[in-house]
Protein backbone atom coordinates (compact mmCIF):
# COMPACT_ATOMS: atom_id res chain seq x y z
CA UNK A 1 0.00 0.00 0.00
CA UNK A 2 2.44 2.47 0.92
CA UNK A 3 4.79 1.22 -2.37
CA UNK A 4 1.61 2.04 -4.01
CA UNK A 5 0.79 5.62 -2.54
CA UNK A 6 4.82 6.58 -3.04
CA UNK A 7 4.15 6.01 -6.53
CA UNK A 8 1.16 8.10 -6.97
CA UNK A 9 3.18 10.85 -4.87
CA UNK A 10 5.42 10.93 -7.32
CA UNK A 11 3.35 11.19 -10.51
CA UNK A 12 1.70 13.42 -9.30
CA UNK A 13 5.09 15.66 -8.50
CA UNK A 14 5.89 14.94 -12.16
CA UNK A 15 2.76 16.46 -13.58
CA UNK A 16 2.74 19.33 -10.96
CA UNK A 17 6.29 20.53 -12.82
CA UNK A 18 5.26 19.66 -16.69
CA UNK A 19 1.77 22.06 -15.76
CA UNK A 20 4.35 24.56 -14.41
CA UNK A 21 7.03 23.99 -17.27
CA UNK A 22 3.96 24.55 -19.28
CA UNK A 23 2.82 27.94 -17.72
CA UNK A 24 6.02 29.09 -17.99
CA UNK A 25 6.82 28.13 -21.43
CA UNK A 26 3.28 30.07 -22.40
CA UNK A 27 4.27 32.76 -20.19
CA UNK A 28 7.24 33.62 -22.43
CA UNK A 29 5.73 33.40 -25.09
CA UNK A 30 3.53 35.26 -24.46
CA UNK A 31 6.21 38.02 -23.42
CA UNK A 32 7.92 37.35 -26.97
CA UNK A 33 4.76 37.68 -28.93
CA UNK A 34 3.87 41.41 -26.97
CA UNK A 35 7.38 42.44 -27.45
CA UNK A 36 7.06 41.88 -31.13
CA UNK A 37 4.17 43.82 -31.51
CA UNK A 38 5.37 46.49 -29.64
CA UNK A 39 8.19 46.82 -31.95
CA UNK A 40 6.18 46.57 -34.79
CA UNK A 41 3.56 49.15 -33.58
CA UNK A 42 5.44 53.02 -34.14
CA UNK A 43 5.19 54.51 -30.89
CA UNK A 44 3.14 57.51 -30.30
CA UNK A 45 4.52 60.15 -29.78
CA UNK A 46 4.37 62.27 -26.44
CA UNK A 47 1.98 65.10 -27.58
CA UNK A 48 3.27 68.90 -27.88
CA UNK A 49 1.74 72.33 -27.49
CA UNK A 50 2.87 76.20 -28.37
CA UNK A 51 1.80 78.47 -26.14
CA UNK A 52 2.35 81.71 -25.99
CA UNK A 53 1.78 85.06 -23.78
CA UNK A 54 1.15 88.41 -25.15
CA UNK A 55 0.06 91.44 -23.13
CA UNK A 56 0.99 94.57 -21.29
CA UNK A 57 3.73 94.71 -18.83
CA UNK A 58 3.04 93.57 -15.33
CA UNK A 59 0.09 91.51 -16.21
CA UNK A 60 2.01 88.82 -14.97
CA UNK A 61 2.39 86.87 -18.29
CA UNK A 62 6.13 85.27 -17.05
CA UNK A 63 4.41 84.01 -13.63
CA UNK A 64 1.68 82.32 -15.49
CA UNK A 65 4.13 80.89 -18.36
CA UNK A 66 5.86 79.49 -14.74
CA UNK A 67 2.96 77.93 -13.31
CA UNK A 68 1.79 76.04 -16.88
CA UNK A 69 5.34 74.74 -16.64
CA UNK A 70 5.24 74.43 -12.90
CA UNK A 71 8.78 75.29 -12.75
CA UNK A 72 10.61 78.85 -12.53
CA UNK A 73 11.60 79.22 -15.64
CA UNK A 74 10.90 82.45 -16.46
CA UNK A 75 12.33 85.61 -14.46
CA UNK A 76 8.92 86.90 -13.17
CA UNK A 77 8.98 90.17 -10.47
CA UNK A 78 5.98 91.65 -8.71
CA UNK A 79 7.36 95.50 -10.09
CA UNK A 80 5.40 97.96 -11.82
CA UNK A 81 9.12 98.28 -13.90
CA UNK A 82 9.28 95.70 -16.83
CA UNK A 83 11.18 92.46 -16.42
CA UNK A 84 10.66 90.68 -19.54
CA UNK A 85 13.21 92.78 -22.60
CA UNK A 86 13.39 89.66 -24.71
CA UNK A 87 11.25 87.02 -26.37
CA UNK A 88 12.49 83.83 -24.53
CA UNK A 89 11.33 80.26 -24.76
CA UNK A 90 11.20 77.28 -22.36
CA UNK A 91 9.89 73.76 -22.51
CA UNK A 92 8.93 71.30 -19.86
CA UNK A 93 5.68 69.06 -19.37
CA UNK A 94 2.17 70.16 -17.98
CA UNK A 95 2.43 71.37 -14.58
CA UNK A 96 6.36 69.46 -14.57
CA UNK A 97 4.54 66.05 -14.33
CA UNK A 98 6.29 63.58 -17.23
CA UNK A 99 3.19 61.71 -18.15
CA UNK A 100 1.51 65.22 -19.16
CA UNK A 101 1.83 66.44 -22.83
CA UNK A 102 4.71 68.89 -23.42
CA UNK A 103 4.17 72.46 -23.32
CA UNK A 104 6.86 74.89 -25.73
CA UNK A 105 5.99 78.51 -23.77
CA UNK A 106 7.44 81.63 -24.88
CA UNK A 107 7.22 84.53 -23.12
CA UNK A 108 7.32 88.03 -24.71
CA UNK A 109 8.19 91.60 -23.64
CA UNK A 110 5.69 94.12 -24.08
CA UNK A 111 5.43 95.87 -27.72
CA UNK A 112 2.98 98.66 -27.47
CA UNK A 113 4.11 102.29 -26.89
CA UNK A 114 7.78 101.00 -27.44
CA UNK A 115 8.53 101.19 -31.04
CA UNK A 116 10.35 104.22 -30.48
CA UNK A 117 13.62 101.83 -29.12
CA UNK A 118 15.49 99.90 -32.30
CA UNK A 119 16.07 96.55 -29.94
CA UNK A 120 12.58 96.39 -29.02
CA UNK A 121 11.72 96.21 -32.91
CA UNK A 122 14.37 93.44 -33.45
CA UNK A 123 12.15 91.38 -30.92
CA UNK A 124 9.26 91.82 -33.22
CA UNK A 125 11.49 89.90 -35.70
CA UNK A 126 12.14 87.07 -33.15
CA UNK A 127 8.49 87.15 -32.07
CA UNK A 128 7.53 86.52 -35.48
CA UNK A 129 10.36 83.54 -36.32
CA UNK A 130 9.26 81.93 -33.20
CA UNK A 131 5.68 81.70 -33.98
CA UNK A 132 5.35 81.60 -37.67
CA UNK A 133 6.25 77.65 -37.79
CA UNK A 134 2.81 76.96 -35.42
CA UNK A 135 1.18 78.49 -32.06
CA UNK A 136 -1.62 76.56 -30.25
CA UNK A 137 -2.55 79.27 -28.32
CA UNK A 138 -2.15 82.85 -27.74
CA UNK A 139 -2.79 83.54 -23.97
CA UNK A 140 -3.54 87.70 -23.86
CA UNK A 141 -2.57 88.16 -19.86
CA UNK A 142 -4.35 90.64 -17.62
CA UNK A 143 -4.49 91.13 -14.19
CA UNK A 144 -7.82 90.53 -12.51
CA UNK A 145 -7.66 93.93 -11.07
CA UNK A 146 -8.78 95.28 -14.64
CA UNK A 147 -11.97 95.42 -14.75
CA UNK A 148 -12.19 97.50 -17.82
CA UNK A 149 -11.53 97.02 -21.29
CA UNK A 150 -9.67 100.88 -21.92
CA UNK A 151 -8.37 101.98 -24.88
CA UNK A 152 -4.95 100.86 -24.28
CA UNK A 153 -6.27 97.06 -24.11
CA UNK A 154 -7.71 98.12 -27.66
CA UNK A 155 -4.11 99.45 -28.77
CA UNK A 156 -2.46 96.89 -27.47
CA UNK A 157 -4.76 94.13 -29.54
CA UNK A 158 -4.35 96.40 -32.73
CA UNK A 159 -0.92 96.07 -32.52
CA UNK A 160 -0.80 92.27 -32.19
CA UNK A 161 -3.69 91.84 -34.75
CA UNK A 162 -1.42 94.39 -37.34
CA UNK A 163 1.82 92.31 -36.03
CA UNK A 164 0.42 88.52 -36.24
CA UNK A 165 -2.55 89.05 -38.81
CA UNK A 166 -6.41 88.57 -37.72
CA UNK A 167 -5.54 84.59 -38.23
CA UNK A 168 -4.73 85.13 -34.93
CA UNK A 169 -7.94 85.22 -33.11
CA UNK A 170 -9.34 81.94 -33.35
CA UNK A 171 -6.64 81.18 -30.97
CA UNK A 172 -6.57 83.80 -28.41
CA UNK A 173 -7.22 82.84 -24.39
CA UNK A 174 -7.90 86.12 -22.20
CA UNK A 175 -6.16 84.90 -19.09
CA UNK A 176 -7.36 87.05 -16.24
CA UNK A 177 -4.05 86.48 -13.91
CA UNK A 178 -3.76 86.85 -9.90
CA UNK A 179 -7.34 86.03 -9.65
CA UNK A 180 -7.38 84.89 -5.95
CA UNK A 181 -9.74 85.00 -3.42
CA UNK A 182 -8.30 87.75 -2.36
CA UNK A 183 -7.91 89.76 -5.04
CA UNK A 184 -11.31 88.93 -6.91
CA UNK A 185 -13.20 87.95 -4.37
CA UNK A 186 -17.09 88.02 -5.56
CA UNK A 187 -18.87 85.97 -8.54
CA UNK A 188 -20.17 89.27 -9.74
CA UNK A 189 -16.32 90.53 -10.14
CA UNK A 190 -15.50 87.68 -12.61
CA UNK A 191 -18.68 88.83 -14.66
CA UNK A 192 -17.92 92.05 -15.13
CA UNK A 193 -14.10 91.01 -16.43
CA UNK A 194 -15.72 88.27 -19.10
CA UNK A 195 -18.20 91.29 -20.51
CA UNK A 196 -13.65 91.87 -22.24
CA UNK A 197 -14.52 88.58 -24.35
CA UNK A 198 -17.99 90.50 -25.54
CA UNK A 199 -16.17 93.98 -26.27
CA UNK A 200 -13.13 92.74 -27.89
CA UNK A 201 -15.73 90.27 -30.59
CA UNK A 202 -17.75 93.68 -31.07
CA UNK A 203 -14.56 95.94 -31.39
CA UNK A 204 -12.64 93.51 -34.02
CA UNK A 205 -15.82 92.32 -35.67
CA UNK A 206 -14.96 88.20 -34.28
CA UNK A 207 -17.68 85.60 -35.19
CA UNK A 208 -17.36 84.39 -31.46
CA UNK A 209 -15.81 85.90 -28.20
CA UNK A 210 -12.58 84.48 -27.09
CA UNK A 211 -12.17 82.24 -24.46
CA UNK A 212 -11.37 83.11 -20.87
CA UNK A 213 -9.75 81.54 -17.72
CA UNK A 214 -8.67 82.78 -14.82
CA UNK A 215 -5.26 81.88 -13.52
CA UNK A 216 -4.42 82.30 -9.53
CA UNK A 217 -0.76 82.69 -8.40
CA UNK A 218 1.97 80.51 -9.13
CA UNK A 219 1.37 78.02 -5.86
CA UNK A 220 -2.42 77.68 -6.48
CA UNK A 221 -2.92 77.36 -10.07
CA UNK A 222 -2.19 73.41 -9.44
CA UNK A 223 -5.23 73.58 -7.11
CA UNK A 224 -8.85 72.19 -8.54
CA UNK A 225 -10.04 75.91 -8.36
CA UNK A 226 -6.37 77.12 -9.43
CA UNK A 227 -7.14 77.76 -12.99
CA UNK A 228 -4.93 74.68 -14.59
CA UNK A 229 -7.95 72.87 -15.27
CA UNK A 230 -9.77 75.21 -16.44
CA UNK A 231 -6.55 76.50 -18.69
CA UNK A 232 -6.12 72.70 -20.12
CA UNK A 233 -9.89 72.20 -21.13
CA UNK A 234 -9.57 75.84 -23.15
CA UNK A 235 -7.13 75.01 -24.79
CA UNK A 236 -8.43 71.23 -25.72
CA UNK A 237 -11.24 72.74 -27.05
CA UNK A 238 -8.98 75.60 -29.53
CA UNK A 239 -7.02 72.09 -30.24
CA UNK A 240 -10.41 70.24 -31.36
CA UNK A 241 -11.78 72.93 -33.45
CA UNK A 242 -9.55 75.57 -34.60
CA UNK A 243 -6.64 74.55 -36.70
CA UNK A 244 -2.59 75.27 -35.95
CA UNK A 245 -2.12 79.50 -36.31
CA UNK A 246 0.46 79.92 -39.07
CA UNK A 247 1.71 83.37 -40.20
CA UNK A 248 1.25 82.22 -43.61
CA UNK A 249 2.30 86.13 -44.37
CA UNK A 250 6.05 86.00 -42.72
CA UNK A 251 6.45 82.43 -44.02
CA UNK A 252 5.62 83.72 -47.70
CA UNK A 253 8.29 86.59 -47.45
CA UNK A 254 11.06 84.51 -45.89
CA UNK A 255 10.26 82.32 -49.07
CA UNK A 256 10.59 85.22 -51.47
CA UNK A 257 13.72 85.48 -49.69
CA UNK A 258 13.16 88.81 -47.86
CA UNK A 259 14.99 89.03 -44.48
CA UNK A 260 13.27 89.21 -41.31
CA UNK A 261 14.41 92.81 -40.96
CA UNK A 262 12.97 93.66 -44.41
CA UNK A 263 9.54 91.95 -42.81
CA UNK A 264 9.19 94.01 -39.85
CA UNK A 265 10.19 96.91 -41.10
CA UNK A 266 7.52 97.03 -43.69
CA UNK A 267 5.01 96.56 -41.04
CA UNK A 268 6.62 99.24 -38.14
CA UNK A 269 4.97 101.91 -40.23
CA UNK A 270 1.24 100.48 -39.55
CA UNK A 271 2.12 99.47 -36.19
CA UNK A 272 3.10 102.71 -35.14
CA UNK A 273 -0.62 103.70 -36.10
CA UNK A 274 -1.52 101.84 -32.74
CA UNK A 275 1.40 103.60 -30.50
CA UNK A 276 0.33 106.18 -28.23
CA UNK A 277 3.86 107.77 -28.78
CA UNK A 278 2.86 107.59 -32.67
CA UNK A 279 -0.32 109.91 -31.60
CA UNK A 280 0.88 112.03 -29.46
CA UNK A 281 4.07 113.08 -32.01
CA UNK A 282 1.62 113.54 -34.37
CA UNK A 283 -0.27 115.80 -32.41
CA UNK A 284 2.86 117.81 -31.39
CA UNK A 285 3.99 117.90 -34.90
CA UNK A 286 0.05 119.31 -36.00
CA UNK A 287 0.45 121.59 -33.51
CA UNK A 288 3.75 123.15 -34.48
CA UNK A 289 2.52 123.46 -37.71
CA UNK A 290 -0.70 125.04 -36.73
CA UNK A 291 1.63 127.70 -34.71
CA UNK A 292 3.87 128.03 -38.13
CA UNK A 293 0.77 128.62 -40.00
CA UNK A 294 -0.60 131.34 -38.03
CA UNK A 295 2.95 132.93 -37.75
CA UNK A 296 3.30 133.57 -40.95
CA UNK A 297 -0.32 134.47 -41.59
CA UNK A 298 0.03 136.86 -38.52
CA UNK A 299 3.38 138.73 -40.54
CA UNK A 300 1.45 138.45 -43.88
CA UNK A 301 -1.13 140.46 -42.14
CA UNK A 302 1.45 142.89 -39.96
CA UNK A 303 3.22 143.44 -43.87
CA UNK A 304 -0.50 143.56 -45.20
CA UNK A 305 -1.05 146.39 -42.69
CA UNK A 306 2.36 148.16 -43.13
CA UNK A 307 1.99 148.07 -46.68
CA UNK A 308 -1.30 149.77 -46.96
CA UNK A 309 -0.60 152.43 -44.14
CA UNK A 310 2.14 153.77 -46.38
CA UNK A 311 0.51 153.90 -49.86
CA UNK A 312 -2.31 155.82 -47.69
CA UNK A 313 0.48 158.36 -46.22
CA UNK A 314 1.99 158.77 -49.78
CA UNK A 315 -1.55 159.46 -51.65
CA UNK A 316 -2.11 161.60 -48.57
CA UNK A 317 1.08 163.40 -49.28
CA UNK A 318 0.33 163.46 -53.06
CA UNK A 319 -2.68 165.44 -52.66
Amino acid sequence: MYSNGGHEYQEQQQYQQQQQQQYQQQYELQQQQQQQQQQQQPSTPTREFTIVALGKSGEGKSTLLNSILGREMFLAKASVNEVTQRVSKATNHFLNITSNPIMHCIDTPSFNGQLHEPSRVNEIGSLLTQVAGGVDAFLFVVKCTHYRYDNTFHQTLQTYQSMLTPAFWPKVIIVFSHATPELLPATQSRLQLIAWAREIQDNFKLPVPPLTVFAMDYVRFPYPSGGAQDFWEKLMELDANTEVYRHTPFLESIGNEITVEGYVARIKGHLALFEPSFFEDQAESQFRENENKKRKENRFNLFRKSTTKSTNVEKQNME
